[in-house]
């Protein structure tokens, strides 16, 4: 490009009027992009408000907003991430990186990663890793493989030279993220592997009958979720990047999509009447999203209330089993419970975002289940700082 020899100034954003102009960045660099999805930006302004206390995430880390400025104009951005929860939690110290966009130009991107690596080092940081944004419990990795079609409720999404910028300027693969989609056929009940799996999880049930699988009560929602967050916390310690969801975190996550969740697509386990498994589903309001273009009012709030009415694609984001009951089958019962409710509630596709690459005996276990491989890819990045 004829202006890549110009000087780029990455500087922290410095006012609410730079803070704005971070957050609207994607609605320019992304306005031609049909397959991208536009964030509320409610939830952009809460997140990057420096106030104390307006965040969960601040609780235990620090968010360090900045822009790439050239000739006067803002040519991409980046976010320098304290986790200090997942610093104790892994006794560490690695520093992360998130948020970032930047127009196709290697040098705009070089200039921002730069950046991140000067302030992490700065803090103590002894490594880099993202993007998160801000952390693993979020939205994390860069788009790979699966750039022809659009991404999943709170999954991230990103042009296809971004990728090429990490490779060239020395980053280098930390884990991939897969995402499985089943179509129509897969998930039809009616399918001969579906007869397979309804037959494993009887016997299941006849060997533990103290086992019960259920969806949620909606009446009980809050306090149900509250102990599903503490079961994926106990389930989830030894899990690729763990970092415990904090109760107030969990409780943001419950205030901005309780009203859009299904509780009858969420399966909740009991065994002699104590939460040891559970399958978390949510509708993707990602169609709703791109009409509301980021913005409740005046007409986006007619769009989400119309998406919960109409059942379209769905996510199961995650699933766990307590540690002490994984040798009873529960995954495979709670798989088919979610199948025989989606005969009647009709979702499609339904992806299952997002497992680690890592994690071969949830992979194995999909396959097993399902005849699905991955549709998309995600990967996260690490660089030594010093």
């Amino acid at each position: 490009m004829a202006e890549s020899n110009r000087p780029i100034e990455v500087r922290p954003v410095a006012d609410r009027r730079q803070r704005a102009a971070f957050i609207d960045l994607p609605w320019k660099l992304y306005a031609d992009d049909p397959l991208w999805v536009p964030p509320m930006r409610f939830t952009q302004v809460k997140l990057f408000d420096p106030r104390p206390g307006r965040s969960a995430f601040a609780e235990h880390g620090m968010i360090l907003p900045a822009l790439a400025w050239r000739d006067g104009r803002i040519v991409g951005r980046i976010a320098v991430i304290r986790n200090d929860l997942h610093n104790r939690h892994h006794e560490d110290r690695t520093g992360f990186w998130g948020f970032f966009e930047s127009i196709d130009d290697i040098e705009v991107a070089r200039a921002l990663i730069d950046f991140a690596a000067e302030q992490l080092t700065a803090m103590g940081m002894d490594r880099m890793v993202g993007p998160m944004n801000p952390s693993i419990n979020s939205e994390c990795g860069l788009l790979v493989e699966g750039f022809d079609s659009p991404p999943a409720f709170l999954m991230p999404y990103n042009p296809d030279y971004y990728p090429k910028f990490m490779d060239a300027l020395g980053m280098v693969k930390e884990q991939d993220l897969l995402a499985m989609t089943a179509q129509d056929r897969d998930m039809d009940i009616s399918h001969e592997h579906f007869d397979k799996l309804q037959r494993v999880s009887q016997r299941i049930f006849d060997r533990h009958p103290g086992l019960v699988i259920r969806s949620l009560d909606k009446a009980d929602f809050k306090r149900q979720i509250i102990q599903l967050n503490h079961l994926f916390n106990d389930a989830r310690k030894d899990n690729w990047g763990f970092v415990p969801v904090t109760d107030r975190e969990f409780d943001e996550l419950v205030a901005e999509f309780r009203f859009f969740a299904d509780p009858e697509f969420i399966a909740m386990a009991e065994y002699k009447g104590e939460v040891v498994g559970c399958m978390l589903a949510i509708p993707d309001l990602n169609p709703a999203f791109k009409k509301c273009n980021g913005r409740l009012f005046p007409f986006g709030w007619w769009h989400l209330l119309m998406a919960r009415r109409r059942r379209g694609a769905a996510r199961i984001f995650g699933a766990a089993v307590r540690e002490d009951c994984r040798h009873m089958g529960i995954a495979p019962a709670l798989f088919n419970f979610m199948a025989l409710q989606n005969a009647r509630l009709k979702y499609a596709p339904v992806e299952l975002s997002w497992i680690a690459e890592s994690n071969l005996k949830s992979l194995q276990s999909i396959r097993h289940m399902i005849k699905i491989e991955p549709s998309k890819r995600y990967r996260v990045y690490r660089k030594p700082l010093g």
